[in-house]
C-alpha cells in the first residue's frame, strides 16, 4: 500500500463524520422550526439548544431560540439568545429587532433605543427599524421625534398601514386634519381591513357634520370588529342627524340592549326617530323613561307631548300639559313653541297657534317656524303678512313653504 493510498483512506474516513454530524445539526434545527409551526415552544427551543451547543455560529438557531423564549416569557434567556445571534452575524437584522422588543417590553427603553441606532446606522433604509422606533418613541410622549420615524419609514414606501394610521394621529393631536385624512386614505387603501383608521377618518367627518360618511366609516368600523359604546354611540348620533329613523333606532337600541346605558339623552333620541317613523306608542315610552332620569330635559317633554298629540283626542290634555311643561322648563326653547303651536294650528285655535310660533320665529328662526305662522297668517285671511313668511321659509329651503308660495303668492 503506498503512503499517497493511506492518506487518502484516511482523509475519507476522518470527513465522514464532520458529514454526518452537519447533517444532523440541520435536521434538528429543521425539526426545531416544524414545532414552532405548532407552536411547541418548549420542545422546539430544546432542538436550538442542541444545535448551538454544538455550533455556537449557528445564528438562525440563536435568533429562533429567541424566540421560543420571548413566547415563554423568558425575556433573560430571549436577550442572551438574540445576543449569540448578533455576536455571531453583527449585521443580523431580525435579531436586533427582537432584542429592541423585549428590551422595550421589560422597560429597558435606552436599550431598545440603542439597538434600533445600531441597526439603523448600518442599514439607514430599514422600514422596519423606523416604525418601531416610532412606537418606542409614542411610548415615551415624544411625538416630535416619532412623525420624524413614521415620516422616514412612509418615504421610504412603507406597506404598513399602521404607520400611515399612526402619523394621522399624531396629525390630529395637531388639529391637522388634511393631512391627517390623506394618511387614514391611505391606510385604507393598503388594508381596506384596517378598522382603525375607519374610526379616525370616520371622526374627522364627524367633527365636520358630514354625517352620512362619518356613519360609513363607523359602520364600516364595527363590522370589522371595533365594538364599543363610544363608536355606536357616534354612529347613532350620525343617522339620528341625517334622518335615517330605521338605522338611528337600531343603534340607539344596540346603546341600550347590548351597553345598558343609562344615558337619558340615547332614550329621548331614540323616541325622537320613532316620532319621525310615526311609531308614537313606542315613543311614549323612550320619552318616559329619559324623564325618568332626567326630569328636567324640556326636549323629553315636548317630544312626548307630540307622540301624545298624535294618538287621539284621549291623549291630547297629556299632550298639552307636556308642551306646558317644556315651555316652564326652558322659555326660550324655540321647538317647545313649535310643537304646541303645531299642537293649536291642527285644532284650528288659530290665535294661540300664533303666539307660539311668534315665539318659535323669535327664539329660533327656522324655515319650519316661518312657514307655520304664515299658514296661520293664510288661514285668517292675512295675505301680505302670508307671504312675507312662507317666502322666507322657502329662501331657507323649507319645502312645503316652497310649494305654498306658489300657490298662494303669485
Amino acid at each position: 500500500m503506498t503512503r499517497l493510498f493511506v492518506i487518502a483512506v484516511l482523509s475519507v474516513l476522518t470527513a465522514v463524520p464532520l458529514c454526518v454530524s452537519s447533517q444532523n445539526i440541520n435536521t434538528v434545527f429543521d425539526s426545531g422550526v416544524a414545532k414552532m409551526e405548532k407552536k411547541q415552544w418548549p420542545e422546539a427551543a430544546k432542538d436550538f439548544t442542541f444545535v448551538t451547543g454544538k455550533d455556537k455560529y449557528y445564528y438562525d438557531a440563536w435568533y429562533n431560540l429567541g424566540l421560543c423564549n420571548v413566547e415563554m416569557k423568558n425575556n433573560d434567556a430571549a436577550i442572551n439568545a438574540f445576543t449569540k445571534a448578533i455576536e455571531a452575524k453583527k449585521d443580523y437584522t431580525e435579531a436586533y429587532l427582537a432584542r429592541a422588543g423585549v428590551y422595550e417590553n421589560t422597560g429597558k427603553k435606552k436599550e431598545a433605543a440603542a439597538d434600533l441606532d445600531a441597526l439603523l446606522k448600518m442599514k439607514p433604509d430599514n422600514i422596519q427599524a423606523w416604525e418601531r422606533k416610532a412606537l418606542l418613541n409614542l411610548s415615551q410622549n415624544n411625538t416630535d421625534a416619532a412623525l420624524k420615524d413614521l415620516s422616514k419609514a412612509i418615504d421610504l414606501k412603507t406597506k404598513n398601514a399602521d404607520t400611515y394610521s399612526q402619523r394621522a394621529e399624531i396629525y390630529l393631536s395637531r388639529k391637522n386634519q388634511t393631512d391627517a385624512l390623506n394618511d387614514l386614505n391611505t391606510a385604507i387603501k393598503l388594508n381596506p381591513s384596517h378598522a382603525g383608521s375607519y374610526d379616525k377618518r370616520g371622526n374627522i367627518f364627524y367633527s365636520k357634520g358630514e354625517w352620512v360618511n362619518a356613519a360609513a366609516d363607523f359602520g364600516k368600523a364595527t363590522e370589522l370588529g371595533l365594538k364599543n359604546e363610544g363608536i355606536y354611540e357616534k354612529l347613532a348620533d350620525c343617522y339620528y342627524q341625517s334622518g335615517v329613523a330605521d338605522k338611528a333606532v337600531e343603534t340607539f337600541s344596540i346603546l341600550l340592549n347590548t351597553y345598558k346605558t343609562r344615558n337619558p339623552v340615547i332614550y329621548r333620541m331614540r323616541g325622537e326617530m320613532y316620532n319621525s317613523a310615526a311609531k308614537y306608542a313606542e315613543a311614549v315610552k323612550d320619552f318616559t323613561k329619559a324623564i325618568s332620569l332626567n326630569q328636567s330635559d324640556y326636549a323629553a317633554y315636548y317630544g312626548r307631548g307630540y307622540a301624545y298629540s298624535m294618538l287621539g283626542k284621549t291623549k291630547e290634555p297629556m299632550a298639552l300639559r307636556d308642551f306646558n311643561k317644556a315651555i316652564d322648563l326652558k322659555s326660550d326653547a324655540g321647538e317647545s313653541y313649535l310643537k304646541r303651536g303645531i299642537y293649536y294650528y291642527d285644532r284650528k285655535k288659530y290665535d294661540e297657534a300664533l303666539q307660539d310660533f311668534s315665539k318659535a320665529v323669535k327664539y329660533s328662526a327656522t324655515g319650519e317656524a316661518f312657514f307655520y305662522r304664515g299658514a296661520v297668517y293664510d288661514e285668517t285671511g292675512k295675505p301680505d303678512q302670508a307671504c312675507q313668511d312662507l317666502k322666507k321659509a322657502a329662501s331657507m329651503n323649507y319645502k312645503p313653504a316652497v310649494e305654498r308660495v306658489k300657490s298662494r303668492c303669485p
